[in-house]
């Protein structure tokens, strides 16, 4: 009797166990069942805390995923209020999110004391435009990076920085500065977009911060402008390479004042249309090349001729009277001069009446930002009548006197 109780009593007990073992195994089951397979596009990360997390999440916009799992493991904080958190802060605030996705949503599972999460991501950028943002660390590194651009006549160009302010990064300044100061760059003065990711800054101590794409658009295809910068940089080479040997500089800079000043003309007619407000692109090639052009053409053309022959010299951009106009500032002997040749081939035939002015000379005439160019104020510098004549015939009496003088520091 005492044997059949303790059968009977190992028989419940053995049930009981397989009760308990089958109860756990279908709850193992159940959880098992729920787990994603592993996501392969974005690799698996583990992180424990929101710093961690936000640039997991970034790591899959840069690499272009449209799926990454991510496991919150041991982690420090409300786990999914972070999650619900780091998608909004990527799509509406990080700049290369802003930038790069159009939605990013996120799946939790909960696996004991670990998270699971697979984000899905869409984008409004290819790979390869998220992969081409470049790192720019300030206003140089930039400049530096436009003049790469624009050498080769570039329609697009996107950066990331941290340092972002509308006063550090002056895009209009830059832009103008390295297009004047490379006259085989102006090939007409290019149209240009741009666009900041995100526009305004939100995130405490990143408000500088930006993803910034720039656009160009040029008058023309970039291999017609190449090959106009090409014939352009021909056509000037060739008329220093003519110049005598032994000049001095103020020879050389009448000479090749006069050299540009007899194969150039005024156009009238397409000056007319400037002032009646329509859109023309001044460039180089129309000074050396089609014979005719603006001020703007013959002033950045006498400056590549200033730059082959290693004058110092400048473009100023200034009006004269009521219009728009263009000259040079040139430096000879360590002082400045202007040189206006627009203004000297506006008669059919070159004069030198406005060459080697000084500011007081033309500030009644004349209107420029004077504090960002050198001060004209002349020197010890005389010029000789016959230096300043062309070659087709001499200056009236009166011209000569004009330009027969001797400044004084």
């Amino acid at each position: 009797m005492k044997k059949l109780f303790v059968f009977a009593s190992l028989l419940i007990l053995l049930t009981a166990c397989s009760a308990i073992f089958e109860s756990d195994y279908e709850r193992i089951s159940e959880i098992t069942d729920t787990v994603k397979a592993p996501v392969t596009d974005g690799g698996e990360q583990e992180v424990s805390n929101y710093s961690e997390l936000k640039e997991s999440v970034l790591n899959l916009v840069r690499g272009g995923s449209e799926e990454g799992l991510i496991r919150l493991r041991n982690y420090t904080g409300n786990a999914r209020n972070d999650v619900d958190r780091v998608c909004l802060e990527v799509n509406t605030e990080e700049p290369i999110g802003v930038y790069a996705l159009s939605f990013i949503s996120s799946d939790p599972t909960q696996i004991l004391t670990v998270l699971d999460v697979v984000f899905t991501l869409t984008f409004r950028r290819t790979p390869e435009q998220i992969q081409s943002v470049e790192n720019i660390g300030g206003p140089l590194a930039l400049e530096r990076r436009l003049l790469d651009l624009m050498t080769v006549f570039g329609g697009e160009f996107t950066f990331e920085t941290t340092l972002y302010s509308e006063e550090r990064f002056d895009f209009d300044r830059m832009i103008r500065s390295i297009y004047y100061e490379n006259p085989l760059l102006a090939q007409g003065f290019p149209e240009y977009g741009i666009s900041l990711y995100p526009e305004t800054g939100s995130v405490p101590g990143s408000e500088l911060h930006r993803v910034v794409e720039m656009t160009f658009t040029y008058p023309d295809e970039a291999d017609q402008l190449l090959s106009r910068a090409r014939r352009t940089e021909s056509a000037a080479r060739s008329i220093v390479n003519r110049l005598p040997a032994g000049l001095s500089e103020l020879e050389k800079a009448v000479e090749l004042y006069r050299e540009l000043g007899e194969i150039c003309a005024f156009d009238f007619e397409l000056y007319s249309t400037v002032a009646e407000g329509w859109m023309v692109y001044p460039s180089t090639y129309d000074a050396f090349h089609n014979g005719r052009g603006l001020p703007e053409s013959f002033a950045l053309a006498y400056k590549l001729l200033c730059d082959y022959a290693l004058i110092p010299n400048h473009v100023v951009l200034g009006q004269r009277g009521m219009y728009e106009h263009a000259w040079n500032l040139i430096e000879l002997d360590g002082h400045w001069y202007h040189a206006d040749l627009a203004a000297d081939i506006m008669g059919g035939e070159l004069a030198f009446n406005y060459f080697l002015m000084t500011d007081s000379m033309i500030q009644d005439e004349y209107r420029w930002t004077r504090s960002a160019y050198p001060p004209a104020e002349g020197g010890e510098l005389t010029v000789n009548n016959e230096q300043l004549t062309t070659n087709n015939d001499d200056e009236d009496e009166d011209d000569k006197d004009n330009n027969d003088n001797e400044w004084n520091d």
